[in-house]
């Protein structure tokens, strides 16, 4: 499997206030679960052209700081601010604008670009959700090029 574009990863801020809405219980280390998972280039989130990342590491600050970082591309991550604008890379010198938010228990981050060519990236959506559980991490990432868009859906497991 190929993918055209590297690993996200990202920092998710809540600016002061209450962070009521937010699931609880995201901390951890995760594991994807690769036959629940469904994968189509091109993937934003984990291994770039290795694939998804197969480990995420998540921290959730008492003040609605999330963050969620891989060991894949050097453990780079990126911000996202709820409210905010912020710019996350697509690829070792390529950037894109992206905003986040909280919508009840789902993060949803969206960016979108002017870019010249149909293998560039104009648009990328991702839904972070976590299971009643506690259990399972789901990452749906719909990402626009000039020719489509593609959707994916990462599944990841928590370590104990």
């Amino acid at each position: 499997m190929k993918a055209s574009i590297v690993a996200v990863a990202c920092v998710v801020t809540a600016t002061g206030g209450s962070v009521l809405g937010q699931p609880q219980g995201l901390s951890g280390t995760w594991e994807l679960d690769l036959p629940r998972s469904q994968i189509s280039p091109p993937l934003l989130h984990g291994g770039g052209d290795d694939g998804p990342a197969h480990t995420l590491y998540v921290t959730q600050a008492a003040n609605g700081t999330l963050t969620l970082g891989t060991n894949a591309h050097s453990g780079n991550a990126w911000a996202y601010t709820p409210g905010g604008e912020s710019s996350i890379p697509l690829g070792e010198t390529d950037r894109m604008p992206v905003t986040a938010r909280w919508d009840g228990d789902h993060l949803i981050s969206e960016g979108h670009r002017d870019a010249a060519g149909s293998d560039v990236v104009i648009g990328v959506k991702e839904v972070h959700s976590l299971s009643d559980d506690g259990q399972t991490l789901t990452i749906t990432q719909t990402t626009t090029k000039p020719n489509g868009e593609t959707t994916n859906t990462l599944v990841y497991r928590k370590l104990p």
